[in-house]
């Protein structure tokens, strides 16, 4: 493999005043072969002046403008398939990379199992205070391959993976009909095509440090309507199954918790967040 192109997708809405960050994070990589495509989904703000000056600096970026909002899923979807890259990764406008990010991948991809067609990162959530939080299941439990009902257990791979562009393409992308769950839903399809693994090493950073509404947020309706409309999509019948995508809820409010699917998750992965829901639906359904 001799220096292939890597694309870098970013969807991004009225991020002005952050977005900088994000960028820089992707044009000083160690490795330099790459295309940063941002699709600027009708910023209200100054969004396109910051992106059109940084662009004038480096031209490695290319910039697309939605004349109407679009929403994420479309917008990224836009830049998969336009990108040129013969691999492809993602960047959230409100997180940012460590340099070495895209260089520690195309090292791993050299050397993994055939049947490998994703890899992911370790990452890290960086708080208001400067404080950062490591999850404890990407320390404590060696990973190897993960197939896609593994994520049913925990979300390993996060919002942002690496593989070929063409994986991405032979899936469709994301999914435009979800309001939530996009990259998790978009991950079960593409590791249809082949197991993930990970690269041992923490380069992505979570930012909730700022007090700018993440992509991430969703209401009480609209989570239960993308549980319903993911397990209809894949025909999701198994009741460990249905019990384990219904517990990724408990983590937006503690009005989803139900004891069963509590249960199944501490059982599959026991942990103090996975006990402490357990113990909160045991303690309120006396």
């Amino acid at each position: 493999m001799s220096d292939p192109l890597v694309t870098v997708y970013m969807p991004t809405y009225n991020r002005s005043k952050i977005i900088t960050k994000a960028i820089m994070s992707v044009l000083n990589q160690t490795y330099t072969e790459l295309e940063l495509i941002i699709v600027d989904d009708n910023s209200q703000d100054d969004t396109q002046d910051v992106i059109m000056d940084l662009k004038k600096r480096d031209n490695r970026i290319t910039y697309i403008r939605n004349t109407k909002n679009l929403g994420a899923c479309q917008s990224r979807n836009k830049a998969i398939f336009q990108a040129k890259g013969e691999f492809i990764t993602g960047l959230d406008d409100d997180d940012y990379y460590k340099e070495n990010r895209v260089e520690s991948f195309l090292k791993h991809w050299e050397k993994k199992n055939t049947e490998t067609q994703v890899l992911f990162s370790k990452y890290i959530f960086k708080k208001s205070n400067d404080t950062y939080y490591y999850p404890k299941f990407l320390i404590k439990k060696k990973l190897k391959a993960v197939k896609n009902t593994d994520i049913f257990v925990n979300f390993y791979l996060g919002s942002q993976v690496f593989t070929t562009t063409n994986n991405l393409r032979k899936i469709d992308g994301f999914d435009p009909l979800l309001s939530a769950w996009q990259d998790f839903e978009c991950w079960y399809r593409l590791l249809a095509l082949g197991k993930a693994e990970i690269v041992d090493e923490y380069t992505y950073i979570v930012d909730t440090s700022h007090d700018l509404q993440r992509i991430s947020n969703a209401n009480y309706e609209k989570l239960i309507t993308t549980y319903n409309y993911f397990i209809n999509k894949h025909n999701i019948t198994s009741q460990k199954e249905l019990e384990l995508i219904y517990s990724r809820l408990h983590n937006y409010d503690k009005s989803f918790i139900k004891f069963k699917p509590a249960l199944r998750k501490f059982i599959n992965s026991p942990s103090r967040t996975s006990l402490r829901h357990l113990m909160y639906v045991i303690r309120f359904s006396k």
